[in-house]
């Protein structure tokens, strides 16, 4: 009986470890924290997620027009990487001294 309710234990744990670790909600692609871009990689024509962690908006822009969305202080925004691969230049259009590049493969 014991050992029934061990392995029953143990596949609840792992369950609750496997659906954790696919979990990819959670990742930001671009995170905003500090008037400071912290932008990984991310796949032509997927969705882009930005995580704004200051209290103010701020904008994730392309220098050159291929996207730009506003992201409330506190919130989320998402936009789409349709522009294709490369490496963009982005700034903030509210800070202008908020300035990274976003790489897209």
């Amino acid at each position: 009986m014991m050992a029934l309710i061990a392995a029953g234990m143990l596949a609840v744990g792992l369950a609750a470890c496997s659906s954790g670790s696919n979990n990819t909600s959670a990742k930001a692609d671009i995170t905003i924290r500090n008037y400071t871009f912290t932008p990984s990689p991310v796949k032509a024509g997927g969705t882009v997620t930005v995580q704004n962690d200051d209290s103010v908006s701020h904008t994730v822009t392309a220098d050159k027009g291929a996207f730009s969305v506003t992201v409330k202080g506190g919130s989320t925004a998402t936009f789409k990487a349709s522009a294709g691969a490369g490496t963009y230049k982005l700034h903030c259009n509210v800070h202008s001294s908020m300035h990274s590049t976003l790489t897209v493969t």
